[in-house]
């Protein structure tokens, strides 16, 4: 893998969940173009992502902002 791979690579998140600006997600296209590497990675990161949001596991875990609301108020009552 090359650096500009990797660099790109660092990306395929935010790519998945379309939230890259439209520059970004040129750049990120046009390296798929390219590298066998990178389009293995992406194909494996959208399997995964797939996996973590049909897992049973995830659908007993409490919302996050439920979680972050506890720890605040942990954080705050120990002040």
């Amino acid at each position: 893998m090359h650096f500009k791979d990797n660099n790109l690579s660092s990306l395929l998140p935010w790519y998945i969940n379309h939230s890259l600006d439209e520059a970004e997600r040129r750049r990120v296209e046009h390296g798929l173009k390219a590298s066998p590497l990178l389009q293995a990675e992406l194909t494996w990161m959208r399997r995964l992502r797939q996996q973590i949001q049909i897992s049973p596991a995830r659908r007993r875990l409490p919302a996050w902002d439920a979680g972050l609301d506890r720890l605040m108020q942990m954080i705050e009552t120990k002040d």
